[in-house]
């Protein structure tokens, strides 16, 4: 199986709205209850699971551009636009202050998320102004970089040569502070305002000329000490500088048309599927926003027939709410902790709505919870613990708690919950611990408990039997991720459906699954290429409890790994940067399946249970090469192309019966 094929199936299932309505009627309840006014971009937004921004943020992670920062939990996805936001402003301070170098290719790619997170930037009070170093002199920057002393007398020229233009200096005071004599830090204030009027486009850049730009380029950098003591921070990346202070925002409004066309051979199947869609983010108030993603598509079987398929479908509409962190005062006679004046509760996040979740640091999925199944319908909230008031240095936790809805099986109505902690204990380690339970309407209400893993749920199992029996799905996982090396990143996650700790007591085998894998970012350190490799094993009776309706699925997909149980995959990824925009990716794909893979509830006999605990019975083996190149026409449009090879043997368990198949898909993205 090939990941590609697997998010194709994921955009031809129909998603039903029935849970929606009464996330819509509270959403449309706020949206006239909470007052609005003009602001400042909609940073409260979530960064879609499919978006290229996670694969640079984890390339740009490998090569430890991050650290620093333990405040956003990069393994608990989807990240809000703020998030990703302040993990590059961590990459710009390290950039300034040398604790990394990155190569053209890097600061591309830097300059890239730049730009398409400047609004959320500039909340932060990160200014960006664009100067295309290509006009600028390079003998220029060379000149100011190199010297360590420029002479005042030239930077005074400089600024004189913009106060005889008109309108670049907002008063006659700032014009009073330009002599000769002036001081450095007077320059600096100067020059502050010329950035401050173009970034807030109160002078446009384009009505500067090629020696404006220039002289202002070469300011910036002569001036960068001084710029910084005012708290400006000034990284100069490939074609972008990148400035501290200001704002610009808008409702967005971003229309999208995908084209894909597959063929399959043999027996000459092909498909043609369309999507036209619409992505909608707004913020309503300075703390919180709302999303909206809704496409219609065509699927058209090429056959004799034309036989077509029309779906229309909500992806993702959900709004985020921003809660401060506030304090309650304790008794000061208390016997226990008389030190402890108050309790501080951390600033909340909170979304209600339909989105996407993913946890953990695998690639071609995760064991307890992937973007596999359809988007929940859910409230979800999040925030950050501190940790140093505990003890200096012990760093920050992120928390995720989340209830959602469930499609009914076996005729009960079925309910989904989950929590995760990451913690950062040192820069190049990243820990999770993650639970997820599925529950009916009979469960316990213990396990609507809105405080994180207090307790867990394994125990609030415990408890809650004491007083009635308690049929509940539970699982965990525990992952990690390791960045010991600059572009060197292992990683792993371990999972345990149920997990025998007395077998002499319980016969029965250890429902588990782990997953391991590394990737290194520029192994060949020419800052072009990738690789990776991830291998995942998952036993035989996963996802698989006794009873039907606790089975971890939703709308008949798992939500955990694709690769469903009493199997394994190994993966391969090569991937090249050949230009600016053209991007060459190689990948390999091994399987087996036992038979298991239809989904077998655990038996009743623990000796026939432990037999088929791995690859039971006839073995399905698969394996799959596929190449693929994609062409960034502009900023709007895309086009990729890819063949894959794949051979089956014993497909569907079955002995003697093998596939040879060979696919051509071409797709085009437009973002209008």
């Amino acid at each position: 199986m090939v990941k590609k094929e697997n998010k194709e199936n994921r955009e031809q299932r129909t998603v039903p709205c029935s849970h929606l309505f009464l996330f819509i009627i509270l959403i449309t309840i706020i949206i006239f209850i909470i007052p609005t006014k003009t602001i400042s971009a909609a940073p409260l937004t979530y960064i879609p699971l499919d978006s290229w921004v996670y694969p640079a943020i984890s390339r740009l992670e490998t090569l430890q551009a991050f650290s620093g920062n333990d405040t956003v939990a990069t393994n608990t996805l989807p990240l809000i636009r703020i998030e990703a936001a302040y993990l590059i402003d961590t990459a710009l301070s390290n950039i300034q202050r040398g604790k990394i170098e990155f190569k053209d290719s890097d600061l591309t790619l830097m300059e890239k998320l730049v730009l398409e997170f400047q609004d959320e930037l500039t909340s932060i009070d990160v200014k960006i102004i664009s100067i295309n170093s290509d006009t600028a002199s390079s003998e220029t920057v060379a000149h100011a970089t190199a010297t360590t002393h420029p002479s005042d007398n030239r930077l005074y020229e400089s600024l004189n040569y913009f106060a005889q233009q008109e309108n670049l200096f907002s008063s006659n005071l700032s014009l009073s502070l330009l002599n000769p004599q002036m001081s450095r830090k007077d320059m600096a204030i100067l020059l502050d305002e010329i950035i401050y009027q173009l970034q807030t486009e109160q002078i446009p850049l384009s009505s500067l000329t090629d020696q404006d730009i220039e002289k202002l380029e070469a300011l910036i950098i002569e001036l960068n000490d001084e710029l910084s003591s005012q708290g400006l921070k000034i990284v100069r990346l490939n074609k972008t500088t990148v400035i501290l202070d200001n704002l610009k925002s808008t409702l967005k409004i971003n229309p999208y048309f995908t084209q894909k066309v597959d063929f399959r051979n043999p027996g000459n199947q092909s498909k043609l599927f369309s999507e036209l869609g619409v992505k909608v983010s707004a913020a309503i108030s300075e703390n919180s926003a709302l999303y909206f993603d809704y496409s219609a598509d065509i699927n058209y079987l090429l056959d004799s027939n034309l036989t077509n398929l029309i779906n229309t479908q909500i992806n993702q509409a959900y709004l985020t709410l921003r809660f401060p962190s506030f304090e309650i005062p304790t008794p000061s006679n208390t016997p226990f902790f008389p030190s402890l004046t108050s309790i501080e509760f951390p600033a909340l996040d909170l979304q209600v709505g339909r989105d996407c979740m993913k946890w953990g640091p695998g690639y071609q999925g995760n064991l307890i919870l992937s973007d596999n199944s359809p988007a929940f319908d859910m409230i979800k909230y999040s925030g950050t613990f501190d940790l140093n008031e505990l003890g200096e240095g012990l760093g920050s936790v992120n928390f995720t708690k989340f209830f959602s809805l469930l499609d009914t099986l076996e005729d009960e109505n079925r309910y989904f919950s989950g929590q995760r902690l990451e913690y950062k204990p040192f820069d190049t380690l990243t820990l999770g611990l993650s639970e997820t339970a599925i529950i009916s309407q009979d469960s316990s209400l213990l396990f609507y408990n809105p405080l994180p893993f207090i307790p867990p749920y394994y125990a609030t199992w415990w408890i809650a039997s004491m007083f009635s029996p308690q049929e509940v799905n539970c699982n965990v996982s525990v992952d990690m991720e390791l960045n010991f090396h600059p572009g060197i990143k292992l990683y792993g996650e371990w999972m345990a459906d149920d997990f025998i700790f007395f077998p002499e007591e319980n016969p029965y085998p250890n429902r588990t699954g782990f997953l391991a894998g590394a990737y290194f970012a520029d192994p060949l350190d020419t800052g072009n290429t990738d690789f990776r490799i991830e291998y995942t094993h998952i036993n035989n009776y996963v996802y698989f409890p006794t009873h039907p309706w606790q089975d971890y699925l939703y709308q008949g997909e798992y939500i955990g790994h694709p690769l469903g149980p009493d199997a394994d995959q190994l993966y391969l990824e090569l991937t090249h940067r050949l230009s600016d925009k053209f991007n060459l990716s190689l990948n390999y794909t091994h399987e087996r399946h036992g038979e298991g893979q239809a989904g077998i509830p655990l038996p009743s006999d623990p000796i026939i249970a432990n037999e088929n605990i791995f690859l039971s019975g006839i073995i399905e083996k698969q394996q799959a090469y596929q190449a693929e190149i994609s062409y960034t026409m502009s900023p709007r449009w895309e086009l990729s192309a890819s063949a894959t090879l794949e051979n089956i043997e014993n497909k569907d368990n079955t002995v003697g019966e093998d596939e040879n198949n060979t696919y051509f898909q071409l797709e085009l993205n437009y973002q209008f």
